[in-house]
């Protein structure tokens, strides 16, 4: 059974070149070659059989022969007659007359008739449905339109192996590279090899079991893995996922098999190999290589040993689209939680409104108590925000061209809102990393915050009077002692720094020709402003 057919090397010829090796021309090709060809291929002697054997099948594909069709082709109502056979050299003759000019030619032979019967092709008609469901996706396959192409293809009996020569021709030519890529060639074999075991299960009524059950549970086993990955196997590598950012492009179609993505494709699919390696989902994926492992044992049975290593594998097409499926979720993912705040890990989201906020507190003792005036309050913006993990957050300095990093401890980092958060910093020195967390230097608090603007951050030390009460209670004692005496001198330190950071995000904002009167911050200032009795700035 592994010698029962075999399909040719499928070559090209270009007009104005010299012919290829191996090929029945010699010099330069032009029309004439072409034309030559195909009166070559569609001799009628070739289609004759030996008289003695005239009586074998009478009326079947033996019986064929006293007919003049056995060129079949494209035009018309597919077979090509003795009266048609010069209009369509002429054809052939336009469509291949000028420099750069490309037909395409393979074989498809058989061992034996006998051969060719068990695929059911017993007359021409059956090696004519054959070309006829092969070339619309072989153009496919070769991105080029079955409507643009013109093919014909011959049966030749005369010889011991029965065989058909395909060829083909643009009307209008779009592709200018004749030959193919190695994944094109297996691609077409994987083709004709598909469509004649089809043929043969329809005609023969056989391997339907096979058919049925085994490519059922293929496609079950299939969806049932991919079903796993996205039950909480993606969430184990958000951080793998949130790193992507330092990575993929920013603008472009992320598709797994987009143009853009192929110089990314290796850290993706570094990814994929990591969950497909999870635990939890071994025995779908077990399941599943079993099903394409017992495919493709039932597709290679019938494939010849000279073309074994030229047929596409089943079961590397089949991991092929696993793993574009499984990277367009991984895309998927990473571009939601670009598009919206950046998920936390289970015991946390760090962007997540923290309570202080909620009760409209931007400023709370904890954060001011025991800096000593040493130290900034900074506010971080969401694009910064690269990774983190139950400890630290990983964060981009800004203006440093995405060469420079930092760790920031939760436990001092608070969300404000959707896209703002703050930190207090209390060291005087500061650990600076790369995109990789490799550390490069350290420098002072102050050299660090030079990165921030003026608006954006808060000097403790330039604030220490405030927090000493010796200006801003004084003052409001002053004021007081003509309207309550019992004034609370915490609540006084409160919102004078309230008010100066509503300064500061205010000046922010218009700075940056943001909407204020409809932006989400102005209003919670407000809210909170007129909850707290604090005058309108």
């Amino acid at each position: 059974m592994s010698k029962l057919f075999n399909i040719s090397k499928i070559r090209f010829f270009e007009y104005g070149k010299p012919a290829p090796e191996g090929s029945r021309f010699k010099g330069i090709l032009d029309e004439t070659s072409l034309v030559g060809y195909s009166r070559y291929t569609g001799d009628e002697k070739k289609n004759d059989r030996n008289r003695e054997l005239a009586t074998l099948h009478e009326g079947g594909y033996l019986g064929y022969v006293n007919k003049d069709e056995y060129t079949f082709t494209s035009e018309g109502d597919g077979w090509l007659r003795d009266e048609d056979k010069k209009e369509f050299e002429k054809t052939l003759a336009s469509l291949f007359n000028k420099d750069g000019d490309l037909w395409w030619e393979t074989i498809i032979s058989f061992s034996s008739e006998e051969a060719a019967m068990q695929f059911g092709l017993e007359e021409v008609e059956d090696y004519k449905m054959l070309i006829d469901r092969c070339m619309p996706k072989i153009c496919r396959a070769l991105k080029i339109n079955l409507n643009n192409v013109l093919w014909w293809a011959n049966r030749h009996v005369d010889t011991t192996h029965p065989h058909v020569h395909l060829n083909w021709i643009e009307k209008d030519k779009s592709r200018d590279r004749g030959k193919m890529t190695e994944a094109e060639l297996r691609r077409v074999k994987n083709i004709i090899v598909t469509e004649l075991l089809h043929i043969r299960e329809e005609s023969q009524d056989i391997d339907l079991e096979i058919k049925n059950k085994i490519f059922i549970q293929k496609d079950k086993a299939y969806h049932e893995l991919i079903k796993a990955v996205g039950n909480g196997v993606l969430e184990k590598n958000i951080n793998e996922i949130a790193d992507l950012h330092n990575v993929l492009p920013k603008t472009g179609r992320l598709s797994y098999n987009s143009y853009v993505m192929k110089p990314y494709k290796k850290v993706v699919d570094k990814i994929i190999g990591k969950i497909l390696n999870d635990c939890e989902i071994q025995n779908y994926l077990n399941e599943y290589m079993n099903m394409l492992n017992r495919i493709n044992d039932y597709q290679n049975q019938f494939f010849s040993k000279s073309g074994d290593n030229d047929i596409a594998n089943i079961k590397n097409a089949e991991m092929e689209k696993l793993y574009s499926r499984i990277g367009n979720m991984i895309l998927k993912d990473y571009r939601e939680k670009s598009s919206r705040e950046i998920k936390s890990s289970e015991k946390g989201d760090m962007f997540k409104f923290s309570d202080s906020v909620r009760n409209k507190k931007y400023y709370n003792d904890s954060s001011m108590a025991g800096s000593q005036g040493i130290g900034y309050i900074f506010t971080i913006n969401k694009k910064l925000l690269v990774s983190q993990d139950d400890d630290f957050i990983f964060v981009m300095i800004p203006r440093t061209h995405c060469k420079k990093y930092m760790y920031l401890d939760k436990k001092c980092y608070e969300q404000l809102n959707k896209n703002t958060g703050k930190y207090a910093i209390e060291t005087s020195e500061v650990a600076v990393y790369d995109q990789h967390g490799k550390m490069i230097e350290k420098i002072s608090v102050d050299d660090l915050m030079d990165y921030w603007d003026d608006k954006t951050k808060i000097n403790l030390k330039k604030q220490s009077r405030v927090k000493d009460g010796t200006s801003s209670i004084t003052r409001g004692r002053k004021r007081s002692s003509q309207t309550n005496s019992k004034i609370n001198c915490d609540t006084v330190k409160q919102k004078k720094a309230v008010n100066d950071y509503v300064k500061k995000v205010r000046r922010w904002m218009k700075l940056r020709n943001v909407y204020v009167s409809g932006s989400e911050q102005y209003k919670e200032l407000r809210e909170w402003e007129r909850a707290n009795g604090i005058r309108q700035i």
